[in-house]
C-alpha cells in the first residue's frame, strides 16, 4: 500500500500557477531552493494532474521527482488523462506551452477521477480521497489563481480538520 494511504504519512499537496512562472527570477528562484529543501520532511508529495512545464509549479514537481527518490508521489488526474503522465507524452496547451508527461524520477500514484469534473473539484475531490484513510495533508501553493483560492477556501472552510494550509508562496507570474 503507497505510504499516502496510511494515517502516518506526511503528506504535502502542491498547488499553484500552471503556467507564467520564470524561475529564472531572483524572487521566485528565492521561493524554489529554500521550498525543494523543506519537501524533504514529507513521505509523500501530491498534485493536481497537471502535466511537466518549466514555466508552471510543476516544474517544481519535476525536480523534487529528481531529487528524492524514496518518496511516493500521487496525482489526482481525471481518468481519461492518466496517460498523459507517461515520459513520451508532448502537447502545446492553448498558452502555447509546451507540456510533458514526467520522466522517470519517483513512482507516480495515479487517482483517476471522473473526467467531467472542474479543476477545482477535481482538487477538492482529490483531497477527499488522499485524506479518506486518516492522513493529514500539509498544503502549500506556489502561486494562486481563482482555481486555487476557492480550493483553499474549501479546505478551510470543510476540511480544517484533515487539511492544513502550510504556506502560501507569493511567486511572481508573466
Amino acid at each position: 500500500m503507497p505510504l499516502w494511504n496510511q494515517p502516518s504519512s506526511k503528506i504535502a499537496c502542491i498547488k499553484g500557477f500552471v503556467h507564467g512562472i520564470d524561475w529564472k527570477d531572483s524572487w521566485n528562484a528565492n521561493i524554489r531552493v529554500p521550498f525543494l529543501e523543506h519537501l524533504n520532511e514529507y513521505d509523500t508529495i501530491c498534485w493536481d494532474g497537471d502535466l511537466w512545464n518549466p514555466g508552471s509549479m510543476t516544474d517544481v514537481i519535476k525536480e523534487a521527482m529528481d531529487m528524492y527518490k524514496d518518496k511516493s508521489w500521487v496525482v489526482t488526474i481525471k481518468e481519461k488523462d492518466i496517460h498523459k503522465l507517461a515520459p513520451e507524452f508532448i502537447k502545446i496547451d492553448k498558452h502555447g506551452n509546451e507540456l510533458r508527461g514526467y520522466p522517470e524520477g519517483g513512482k507516480i500514484y495515479p487517482i483517476g477521477l471522473e473526467d467531467d469534473l472542474s479543476w477545482s473539484q477535481l482538487g477538492i475531490e482529490g483531497m477527499k480521497i488522499i485524506t479518506s484513510q486518516g492522513a493529514h495533508v500539509d498544503v502549500f501553493f506556489l502561486g494562486a489563481g481563482d482555481h486555487a483560492l476557492s480550493e483553499k477556501k474549501y479546505f478551510e472552510d470543510y476540511m480544517s480538520d484533515k487539511v492544513t494550509i502550510k504556506k502560501m508562496f507569493p511567486i511572481k507570474r508573466n
